[in-house]
């Protein structure tokens, strides 16, 4: 069902990304992430620190504005997602988001939003965001 959504509305706005900015309070995925977006030929930004979601929040709209990304992954950063999603539309308002949580609860919400969600405790999340970033 993820992956058919994913298909259905993110499919040709991703392939067309050239930049992604990466916002994760865990910079381990941010890194991995990164290498998985480089391989694929994207140019990809991070935004991590580790455990401080709100450091993530309170730099985000600079860091848009400095690497001018196409696309953004962002944590569900403790609930503090729709923030984000606030400050990157303001710094940029063609941007796209696909919204990463460990919680079912906040990626059933960011996908009743409208938005393409994945929950990153799964493998098979996993799997289907990879499978949807190598298209």
């Amino acid at each position: 069902m993820l992956l058919e959504f994913l298909k259905n509305n993110c499919t040709s706005k991703l392939k067309m990304a050239k930049k992604v900015l990466i916002c994760e309070d865990s910079e381990e995925t941010a890194e991995c992430l990164f290498d998985i977006l480089e391989k694929k030929g994207y140019e990809p930004f991070i935004l991590a620190k580790d455990n401080d979601p709100a450091y993530v929040i309170n730099c985000m709209g600079k860091r848009i504005k400095e690497c001018q990304p196409d696309y953004i992954l962002l944590d569900g950063l403790a609930g503090l997602w729709t923030m984000g999603v606030e400050i990157a539309k303001k710094a940029n308002p063609d941007i796209s988001a696909v919204i990463l949580s460990g919680d079912d609860n906040l990626v059933e919400k960011a996908q009743k939003a409208g938005f393409a969600a994945f929950n990153k405790s799964k493998v098979s999340a996993f799997d289907a965001l990879y499978e949807f970033l190598k298209k």
